[in-house]
């Protein structure tokens, strides 16, 4: 799969915006091995948390994604830490 098509780009909004993205993937024969998510499936942009409002579920898209016909579905995690004081990760640094 690493060698595969991987397809992202910033903003899959929601659960509802991945399905979408992989069944029109299969809809038009175009190969498809890995979705990557951008930050918006984090909670207010904040890594090592998730959206639970527009991704309800991780697990069951998880198993979704891989009942696709054994696709990926990878996570960003990019470098930073948002500042802000409600976020507890960020008073650790």
């Amino acid at each position: 799969w690493a060698l595969g098509y991987h397809q992202c780009r910033w903003a899959y909004n929601s659960t509802d915006d991945v399905m979408d993205t992989i069944s029109t993937f299969d809809r038009t024969g175009f190969p498809l091995d890995v979705l990557w998510l951008d930050i918006e499936y984090t909670a207010d942009r904040k890594w090592f948390t998730w959206n639970s409002t527009t991704f309800p579920d991780p697990v069951k898209l998880l198993n979704w994604v891989d009942a696709q016909g054994h696709r990926k579905l990878v996570l960003i995690s990019d470098p930073h830490i948002k500042k802000d004081p409600d976020y507890s990760v960020s008073h650790t640094i």
